[in-house]
């Protein structure tokens, strides 16, 4: 009988590990809206150019102020507004996020 729940426990343990890493490996997909008011799909790690040639031009762009890649590397990465969505890229010009645009100042300088 003790053998049988170990073996449920690590059942559970190996299936609570299979999703934790199959949620970080597999890309977020994000919804925004193209300036013609169209909805397109994007997901984390797609270049500018993947997502303009999915969505179109962005309606303005900007820069992030310093964001930290690691303990010893820091750089302005860019950002852009798409609809009420503002797209974060990381230093390596990949998406890394997206935000619903909620102020007028979230971490994106548009010009």
């Amino acid at each position: 009988m003790p053998s049988k729940r170990l073996g449920l426990a690590l059942a559970a343990v190996a299936g609570a590990i299979t999703i934790g890493v199959a949620l970080t490996i597999w890309p977020p997909h994000w919804r925004v809206t193209n300036q013609g008011g169209s909805p397109c799909t994007i997901s984390r790690g797609w270049s500018s150019r993947e997502v303009a040639a999915a969505c179109g031009p962005a309606s303005k762009v900007g820069d992030q102020p310093e964001i930290a890649q690691s303990l010893k590397h820091f750089c302005s990465a860019p950002c852009e507004l798409r609809g009420r969505h503002l797209i974060f890229y990381d230093c390596d010009g990949k998406v890394a996020a997206v935000e619903r645009v909620r102020t007028e100042w979230q971490g994106c300088v548009l010009r």
